[in-house]
């Protein structure tokens, strides 16, 4: 984790020049081939405390570093702030190392670190509103006294875990800390608030490392407190906001007029299928996180890059400001549809996949969670179709605008790695279900 991270003081050294950028896609490509090599599990000691690299710990960093660095080659081309690349790699390493400490007060205070910093790169250098940011470190800061004394009062009160009022305290403490890290309606401002006012790489990046570190965390800590599930109507609650966040961002999707917006509530709204997901309380509910973070990383990730080509070549993001482009940037169209089928779970895509294996199970709970959960990616649906209506409109007297290479290679191979797992998922779900086994989740 740390011999490629000694090049951040080069990167931020070189953040200006494009041997920043390179560099930086080293560190993080290093780290995640390094990363993947590690015996499993593996425990060391950190002043004191134990690290345990867990298969589960390293499908999730492996994750966010590969994507990251696909998303610096990305910014190597289109600008998403010269900061982006030194504290991206710090941000990346704090929630690692959040990830690895099995107590959660610990990785509460190292997720809010992560935070702070990643204020800077939201924020950009840009002299204007600092919405995003500030929503962004209220929210991650109200889950930091939420998590403190749950992390306490789970470790010196085990003689009263069969209380129902003393599991219902502390199931609220750390269900609103989760609920704040991951987003979910109605605390879902800071997600959407970043997507209009950061660039839309760091804007992917945030809503994919953040909440799949959050996911990661709450796996762990389930794991350690299988008690805490004995929270009365606990699985009803986590149903409860995933369905609420299906619905918001589905709804908020379909009326949108700009496309960075657009990629906020469609964040949100695939937020809600993972709630769901858990509240299965199976093991295929497990599966279905899993793999839905993997959808999740590549869905984003290409509505962002493309996201940032549209911004780039056209001043803007809105429908209007982009009408026509498709006309003359075809790949930049596909990859922003392609992304978005992902998350709104079209066929032969990855997103597929994981829809459709939760449609069933949800169908046999509730038929209306199903119903629910199609009304909420017919929303995604709609406001994508609209925005692909104005990017195919006649403009024929519309200038040219210049072209970016290096986007047009990472769109190609981001949707071949969807449509592939769309259409051959047996290897990616043998992979997840082998980590599963490897981990005691209380809710198998």
């Amino acid at each position: 984790m740390f011999t490629p991270m000694l090049l951040i003081p080069v990167v931020y050294a070189l953040r200006r020049r494009t041997m920043g950028g390179r560099l930086a896609v080293l560190a993080a490509g290093g780290t995640a081939w390094l990363t993947a090599q590690l015996p499993q599990p593996e425990t060391v000691y950190l002043l004191g405390r134990p690290l345990i690299f867990s298969q589960l710990w390293v499908f999730n960093a492996v994750l966010l570093l590969s994507i990251t660095a696909v998303l610096f080659v990305s910014a190597t081309s289109i600008s998403q702030g010269w900061s982006f690349y030194p504290f991206g790699l710090v941000i990346l390493l704090v929630l690692m190392l959040a990830g690895a400490t099995k107590h959660l007060g610990i990785s509460a205070m190292l997720v809010e670190i992560a935070a702070l910093l990643a204020v800077f790169i939201i924020q950009a250098g840009r002299p204007g509103s600092v919405r995003g940011g500030l929503r962004f470190l209220v929210m991650m800061t109200l889950a930091l006294p939420l998590f403190l004394p749950a992390a306490r009062y789970s470790e010196l009160y085990r003689d009263r875990l069969r209380d129902p009022l003393f599991l219902a305290q502390l199931g609220l403490l750390v269900g609103g800390g989760f609920g704040l890290w991951l987003g979910v309606f109605p605390v879902h401002g800071w997600s959407t608030a970043i997507a209009t006012e950061a660039s839309p790489g760091v804007t992917a990046f945030i809503l994919v490392a953040f909440p799949a570190t959050a996911v990661l965390i709450l796996l762990q800590y389930l794991a350690q407190a299988p008690w805490l599930l004995d929270t009365p109507n606990a699985r009803q609650i986590i149903v409860m906001f995933g369905l609420l966040s299906v619905v918001a961002g589905g709804f908020f999707a379909s009326v949108q007029t700009r496309f960075d917006a657009l990629m906020g509530y469609t964040a949100l709204f695939d937020i809600g299928g993972i709630l769901l997901a858990l509240g299965l309380g199976s093991q295929a509910g497990i599966t279905l996180i899993l793999l839905g973070l993997v959808n999740r990383t590549i869905g984003l990730v290409l509505i962002g890059v493309n996201t940032a080509s549209i911004q780039t070549l056209t001043g803007g993001t809105t429908f209007k400001q982009a009408s026509g482009l498709a006309r003359q940037h075809p790949l930049t169209a596909l990859g922003l549809m392609v992304g978005a089928a992902t998350l709104a779970g079209a066929p032969f895509t990855a997103g597929f996949v994981s829809r459709w294996l939760l449609l069933r199970p949800l169908a046999a709970l509730d038929p209306r969670w199903a119903v629910i959960l199609l009304l909420g990616s017919l929303g995604i649906t709609i406001g994508y179709l609209r925005g692909l209506r104005a990017l195919v409109e006649p403009l024929p007297n519309k200038p040219a605008p210049r072209r970016h290479l290096r986007p047009q290679v990472v769109t190609p191979a981001l949707v071949t790695l969807c449509l592939g797992i769309g259409l051959f998922p047996r290897p990616v779900l043998a992979l997840i279900q082998s980590i599963i086994a490897t981990v005691n989740i209380p809710i198998l």
